[in-house]
C-alpha cells in the first residue's frame, strides 16, 4: 500500500549545538487523493517551538514545519522525539487526536558541533561598537526631529506674533479714525453755532438749499 504521506527529512532533525538559538525545519507530504490533517507532539516541550503545531494539507500537497530549539544547554542531545500524527480529515477540529485510529511518524533529533568561522568571531568582536553606532545615529536623528520641531514652533509664534501686532496696528488705525471723525463733528457743530449766531436762522436754511443744489448738480 502506498504511503500517504512523506517526511522529508525522515530520520534525523538536525541543530546546530554550538547556537543557544538554533532552528531547523522538516516537510510534510501528501500524496493521497484527499484532505490531510496533522499535529505534531515532542518528548520535551519545553525545549522546542514547533510553528505550525497542527494543520491541514490538501491533495498532492505539502507543509513546511519550523522547530527552534528554545531549550538550556544542558537539553542538548536528550534523545528528544517528534510525534507526527495524522489523518484523513477536511477540518482539524473534526479529528479525534485520542484515537487509536491515527497514523503516525516519528523523528528523531540530532545536535552537531559546529565551530565558528574567523569572519563570525570577528563579527562578534565588532558587535558592540556597532549597536554603539546604531545607538549614536538614532540619538543624531532624533536630535534632528527636535531641532526641526522646536524650528517649527518658532515660526509659528512669529506668525502669531505678526498677526497681533497687525491687528493691533488695525485697531490703533480705526480708533484714531473714530478720534478724528469725533473732532471733525465737534468743530462743525461750534461753526454751525458760531454761523447761527451771526447770520440768524433764514440765513442758514438758504445756504442749506444752496449746497443740496451744489450738491445734486456735481453729482449728477
Amino acid at each position: 500500500m502506498e504511503q500517504r504521506i512523506q517526511i522529508s527529512p525522515s530520520d534525523f532533525l538536525t541543530f546546530k549545538s554550538s547556537q543557544q538559538k538554533t532552528h531547523s525545519n522538516f516537510k510534510i507530504l501528501n500524496n493521497s487523493e484527499n484532505t490531510i490533517c496533522f499535529k505534531i507532539k515532542t518528548s520535551s516541550p519545553k525545549d522546542f517551538l514547533v510553528t505550525p503545531i497542527t494543520g491541514s494539507i490538501f491533495a498532492n500537497s505539502e507543509s513546511s514545519i519550523s522547530v527552534s530549539f528554545v531549550g538550556p544547554p544542558e537539553s542538548v542531545n536528550k534523545g528528544q522525539k517528534f510525534l507526527i500524527q495524522y489523518a484523513m480529515c477536511p477540518e482539524v477540529s473534526q479529528v479525534d487526536w485520542r484515537s487509536k485510529d491515527l497514523k503516525e511518524f516519528k523523528l528523531l533529533t540530532k545536535f552537531i558541533q559546529v565551530e565558528e568561522s574567523p569572519k563570525e568571531e570577528k563579527v562578534q568582536f565588532e558587535s558592540p561598537s556597532v549597536r554603539e553606532s546604531v545607538y549614536l545615529e538614532a540619538e543624531e536623528e532624533k536630535s534632528k526631529e527636535e531641532s526641526l520641531i522646536l524650528e517649527e514652533d518658532m515660526k509659528n509664534i512669529t506668525m502669531r506674533n505678526r498677526d497681533l501686532v497687525s491687528q493691533n496696528d488695525k485697531r490703533k488705525a480705526e480708533i484714531d479714525n473714530a478720534r478724528h471723525k469725533l473732532k471733525f463733528s465737534r468743530d462743525s457743530d461750534i461753526a454751525l453755532a458760531e454761523t447761527a449766531s451771526k447770520y440768524g436762522m433764514p440765513h442758514l436754511v438758504i445756504m442749506f438749499f444752496v449746497g443740496l443744489l451744489i450738491g445734486y448738480y456735481v453729482l449728477g
